[in-house]
């Protein structure tokens, strides 16, 4: 599927959601975008990117939302998107350990699977949590977590 630049299409809804913040520009993805490679493909590269430069800055928030952005990809393409959301909560937690928290607790939605609401509610120390990683659980069935911390 072809773009071209300002149209209202996945780039706009990307860059609207995570990119613009994480500093990823129209100008950006047009200038990567390869015609063998698809749009999905050119915004996932750019996540992994930003991603790298944002945890150097340990600006947590940013990697947040490219995770997020990475999970509504694989999501958009039928796949499961745990392994994904597993990496964004790992830095939620440090986001949160960073800003003084010392326990987290997971609350999760009404579609949630039976593992998912095991923990539901749950106190777990920002340490366990960090070193654990306890979202998603890894018997989740879920093929996207919904889970919150």
């Amino acid at each position: 599927m072809e773009w071209k630049r300002g149209e209202k299409t996945k780039v706009k809804r990307f860059l609207d959601f995570a990119g613009k913040s994480c500093g990823i520009s129209e100008e950006i993805i047009f200038n990567r975008r390869q015609k063998k490679f698809s749009i999905n493909d050119t915004l996932w590269s750019l996540c992994i990117e930003y991603i790298l430069k944002n945890r150097i800055d340990e600006n947590f928030q940013n990697v947040q939302w490219l995770y997020y952005a990475m999970e509504r990809i694989l999501e958009e393409e039928g796949k499961n998107s745990n392994y994904v959301t597993k990496r964004r909560f790992y830095f939620n937690y440090l986001q949160y350990k960073k800003s003084g928290c010392s326990f987290v607790i997971p609350v999760c939605t009404d579609e949630a699977c039976d593992a998912c609401k095991k923990i539901d509610g749950m106190e777990i120390l920002i340490d366990d949590a960090i070193k654990n990683q306890p979202l998603p659980p890894k018997d989740c069935t879920c093929k996207r977590c919904t889970c919150v911390i």
